[in-house]
């Protein structure tokens, strides 16, 4: 099981409830997913989740090579479902270009590197630095833009807090990346290290 920690459900106190979306909405695109994950600082979160996914207790028997094999054949699994709880949280492929706008302006653009700053010290194991630490980084102008994005249906999408992602491989899944793992990898995978 993977579970990511919420450093980001830190900014629900700044935004909105969710509002409702059109039905005609076009859905994220990968791309978007993509983007909205390196934007938040979650692909990196996510690379150092999957590497402490593999407790050195149960695959201690494994090589370097065997372990970058196996990961290998795991990451594909754990990022399609990644992705489906950010395409839930970010709704449509028009609020992801709103957050991409956002971070292209000058108070956006710290605002989340201030973001993924935050993610990075969660993923050494560190306390991310607080909110309050960002206003005295930010110009009035660039403190503008960032009150003015937050009042938008965009950035209301997170207000419920980021994806939940916690992960637990299914008994299919177990199966799959077994199989997987032995054709790729020439490994058989005990069915009891994947948790």
């Amino acid at each position: 099981m993977i579970r990511f920690p919420r450093f980001a459900v830190r900014l629900a106190g700044v935004l909105l409830a969710v509002l409702p979306l059109a039905a005609t909405a076009m859905p994220p695109t990968a791309d978007d997913i993509a983007s909205i994950k390196h934007m938040f600082g979650f692909d990196e979160l996510i690379r150092i989740a999957v590497d402490r996914a593999f407790d050195a207790k149960h695959f201690s028997q494994f090589d370097e090579t065997q372990l970058a094999c196996i990961k290998q054949a795991m990451a594909p699994v754990f990022n399609s479902r990644i992705d489906e709880a950010f395409a839930r949280t970010f709704v449509s492929h028009e609020y992801v270009g709103d957050w991409q706008k956002f971070a292209d302006t000058a108070g956006g653009g710290k605002f989340m590197g201030f973001i993924q700053k935050g993610m990075a010290a969660v993923g050494e194991g560190l306390p991310p630095p607080p909110m309050s630490d960002l206003a005295p980084q930010l110009s009035e102008d660039e403190l503008a833009q960032v009150n003015t994005f937050m009042q938008t249906p965009a950035a209301a999408v997170v207000s419920k807090g980021m994806p939940d992602l916690e992960l637990k491989l299914t008994p299919e899944m177990k199966a799959a990346l077994i199989a997987d793992t032995k054709q790729r990898c020439s490994i058989s995978l005990d069915e009891t290290v994947l948790h």
